[in-house]
């Protein structure tokens, strides 16, 4: 089963995404970038679903951090 990473400041969202998400793939969620680098280094993810706007980070940081780090995986970004 393909596996999707949800970065995300807001829980809600988080939630919201692993509820609709979790039916045809394995979800984890985190409302923290620093976090979501963890996950990425621990566990073969297929897909991150990234916020644009992080509290405390920007997005377009994390995403370039992700892509240095794992180029295969595809990232999506998100913003309100």
């Amino acid at each position: 089963m393909n596996r999707i990473l949800v970065i995300d400041d807001e829980q809600a969202i988080c939630t919201s995404l692993k509820f609709a998400l979790e039916d045809e793939y394995e979800v984890d969620t985190t409302t923290s970038a620093d976090e979501g680098l963890n996950i990425l280094q621990r566990r073969q993810i297929d897909l991150v679903l990234l916020d644009w706007r992080l509290e405390g980070a920007d997005g377009i940081d994390v995403l370039k951090e992700i892509k240095s780090l794992h180029p295969q995986v595809n990232v999506i970004m998100m913003t309100a």
